[in-house]
C-alpha cells in the first residue's frame, strides 16, 4: 500500500483506472471495513486498482473549528499496510476547498484521479456546505463516475459511527469497542519528554503525544505496547497527575511492565484493551505504589484473558 498526496498522484500522471473508496475513515469501524472490502473486491473483479481516497486534516477542523478526529493520517496508514489496498490518496483540506460546489470537487479531484468507481458510505457528502451526496457523483461527472452506497451499520440500535466511537470512549467502554471496530483500537503515538517523576518513585513512565485527538476518560488503561516487532504488556494513564505534579492539561503516560529501555523520541504503538479505574488522588507515594502493584496485577489477568 503506498500514501500518497493527491498532487503528486496526479504529477505521476498514473493514469490508472481507479476503484476508490471516500470518507474520513475514523478508527476504521465495521462500517468502514465493509466499504474498503467492497472496493478490494471490485477492483480485484475489474482488475482495477483499488485506492483509500480521505482527507487530512478533518474537514470539521476547518469548517466548524473542532479537532475531533481520533485516527490520525499515521494510524491510517497503519491500519491500511496490511490490507489489500493499492493507494492511500490524501487530498489536503483547507479554506479553497471548503468553497468548491459538488461539480467543481468532482471535476478538480476525483476526475483527475482517474476515478471510475466511487464507493461510499450512505451518509457521505462533499462539496460547499456538505451539499454533494455520494447519490449525485455518477450525474455530476457525466456518468464517468459510477457509484456504490454502503447502507447504515448499526450496533444495538445504533448507527456505526465516530460519534459512537467518541462517546464509548469518553464512558471508559472499551471492553465493547471491539463490537464497533471490528478489531482493538489501536494509536500511534510519540514518546516525549516528562517531569521524570516516575522513575524517581520507582514506577517509570514514557510520556505520551498522540498524533490524532482522543477523547479518552480519565484513569487507567490495560494496553499493549508495540514498539518496533515486539508487543508488552502496559498501563496506560490518562489524567492531570493530581498527586505528584499536577498538570494543567491533559497528560498520557504509559508504564510498559518489565521494560527498562528509553524510548524517548521513539514512535509506538498503543492497543486498548479495558478501562480499570478513574483517576485517584494519593496521600502518599507509599499508597500510590500500592495501588500500582494492585493495578499491574489486574491489567496482567486482563491481557491474559
Amino acid at each position: 500500500m503506498e500514501l500518497i498526496n493527491f498532487i503528486d498522484y496526479v504529477k505521476l500522471n498514473k493514469n490508472d483506472n481507479l476503484v476508490a473508496a471516500l470518507g474520513e475513515f475514523d478508527c476504521f469501524h465495521l462500517a468502514h471495513q465493509k466499504l474498503i472490502n467492497k472496493t478490494i473486491e471490485i477492483a480485484k473483479e475489474l482488475k482495477y486498482k483499488s485506492a483509500v481516497i480521505t482527507f487530512d486534516p478533518h474537514p470539521f477542523e476547518i469548517i466548524k473549528k473542532q479537532k475531533i478526529q481520533i485516527s490520525s493520517l499515521m494510524d491510517k496508514e497503519n491500519y491500511l499496510k496490511n490490507l489489500n489496498i493499492d493507494y492511500l490518496i490524501v487530498i489536503d483540506f483547507d479554506e479553497q476547498t471548503v468553497k468548491l460546489s459538488p461539480k467543481e470537487f468532482i471535476d478538480n479531484y476525483l476526475l483527475k484521479l482517474n476515478l471510475k468507481i466511487a464507493i461510499a458510505g450512505f451518509d457521505f457528502s462533499f462539496g460547499y456546505k456538505g451539499e454533494g451526496k455520494i447519490s449525485d457523483i455518477e450525474k455530476l461527472s457525466n456518468g464517468l463516475i459510477k457509484t456504490v452506497t454502503i447502507e447504515e451499520q448499526k450496533h444495538n440500535g445504533n448507527k456505526i459511527g465516530s460519534t459512537l466511537i467518541r462517546k464509548m470512549l469518553l464512558e471508559g467502554d472499551i471492553k465493547n469497542l471491539d463490537s464497533i471496530l471490528g478489531h482493538k483500537l489501536s494509536l500511534l503515538a510519540k514518546v516525549i519528554k516528562g517531569h521524570g517523576i516516575g522513575h524517581t518513585i520507582g514506577v517509570p513512565t514514557a510520556n505520551l503525544e498522540f498524533f490524532g485527538h482522543l477523547c479518552l476518560k480519565e484513569g487507567v488503561y490495560a494496553v499493549k505496547v508495540k514498539y518496533q516487532n515486539d508487543i508488552f504488556p502496559a498501563m496506560l494513564n490518562v489524567g492531570h497527575n493530581e498527586s505528584f505534579n499536577k498538570y494543567n492539561n491533559l497528560s498520557y503516560e504509559v508504564h510498559i511492565i518489565n521494560f527498562n529501555s528509553n524510548l524517548y523520541d521513539e514512535v509506538i504503538e498503543v492497543i486498548f484493551y479495558d478501562y480499570v479505574r478513574s483517576e485517584i488522588h494519593f496521600d502518599s507515594i507509599e499508597d500510590f505504589k500500592k495501588q500500582i502493584e494492585i493495578d499491574k496485577n489486574k491489567i496482567i489477568f486482563i491481557l491474559l484473558e
